[in-house]
């Protein structure tokens, strides 16, 4: 069963905790953010709230592989990507009782084995809704198109990762962390192309419902790239106090992704 009638409200709390987040990263030494809603408690709701959104993003999309037939070509892309979201849960997971308890965020931890194994698969699961769309008729966009849209991608990266990984690269950092430090934004920028690829395909659909749905999936795994590349560059100028604006980011970047698999979902329950 998918959750359509709870999506208004969910999204209404997704704004909320959104908002509430940002609120704590303007105001940090007003009275309302350290007397009432102190960093360790919003820390704690943060953690939920990912906690609910990976969970429920990765149910949903097993929901919706099970529900097509097999030899579907879209139904593996479903199952990768249920895969990608549970790693990605698990290393939330594994995060959660030091946030939520201790009010931390350990870096690196276990939590970034989780999430590295992650990017592999979500990056997979991309490429096989390009392919499956493309055996099935969509419009994907002529080999010029892709090799524009790839290009454009590839030189984005370079504008932007050389400023933010220069100071990574000479940062006097742990092995482990300047790896994952360099690693995350790499694993992004590979995953961008792909992504830039399917959002061409979301907005050949116009308006539609099923435009609307990957326009809203997609555009959370934008915002989760845009978090990985910026926390690479707060982490290693131990640019803590900006924290805040990460959590809000991710917040919003799984909810959107929780939320577009749910509308997946309601399409094949018609």
């Amino acid at each position: 069963m998918n959750l359509l009638w709870l999506a208004m409200p969910l999204r209404l709390l997704l704004a909320f905790g959104v908002l509430l987040v940002l609120g704590w990263a303007a105001l940090p030494d007003s009275w309302l953010y350290q007397a009432v809603l102190t960093p360790h408690l919003l820390l704690a709701v943060a953690a939920l709230m990912k906690l609910a959104s990976l969970g429920g993003a990765a149910l949903l999309a097993a929901r919706v592989a099970r529900r097509l037939e097999v030899g579907n070509p879209i139904r593996r892309a479903w199952w990768t990507f249920a895969a990608g979201m549970g790693l990605m849960f698990a290393g939330q997971l594994a995060l959660a009782p030091e946030q939520i308890v201790h009010g931390t965020s350990p870096f690196p931890s276990i939590a970034d084995v989780f999430f590295v194994g992650a990017y592999p698969l979500l990056t997979l699961a991309l490429i096989f809704f390009l392919l499956a769309y493309r055996s099935v008729g969509f419009l994907v966009g002529s080999f010029a198109e892709r090799l524009a849209i790839v290009g454009g991608v590839l030189v984005l990266s370079v504008v932007i990762g050389y400023p933010i990984l220069t100071p990574v690269i000479e940062a006097e950092l742990g092995g482990v962390e300047k790896l994952l430090n360099l690693g995350y934004p790499v694993l992004d920028f590979v995953l961008l192309a792909p992504l830039a690829l399917l959002l061409r395909v979301g907005f050949g659909f116009g308006g539609s419902q099923v435009g609307r749905v990957w326009l809203t999936f997609l555009s959370g795994f934008v915002f989760v790239c845009v978090g990985d590349i910026v926390f690479a560059y707060f982490s290693t100028l131990d640019l803590t106090h900006l924290d805040p604006f990460l959590h809000a980011n991710y917040i919003l970047a799984y909810g959107l992704i929780a939320d577009g698999v749910n509308q997946q979902a309601a399409l094949l329950d018609g």
